[in-house]
């Protein structure tokens, strides 16, 4: 997320614009996902009919500001 924030935050910026974005990898061996947000709406995880889980690690749009951290969650 770090990186897609770099590429385009010229031109994001300079046309005061920015965009929210969710990214995830699910590493089907494990049963892992690991996600990231770039100030998106949180992520649902289903896990059964009955049961969600919220997923919402910290993180601002891209193209808000220049060398953002993005935090990053990993469910099991």
């Amino acid at each position: 997320m770090r990186e897609i924030n770099e590429l385009m935050f010229e031109q994001l910026s300079d046309n005061d614009l920015f965009i929210t974005a969710n990214w995830s990898l699910a590493d089907l061996d494990r049963r892992e996902l690991l996600v990231a947000n770039a100030g998106h709406c949180p992520l649902l995880l289903r896990r059964d009919p009955s049961e969600f889980n919220r997923i919402a690690p910290q993180g601002i749009p891209l193209g808000i500001q220049r060398d953002s951290l993005f935090e990053c969650e990993c469910c099991f």
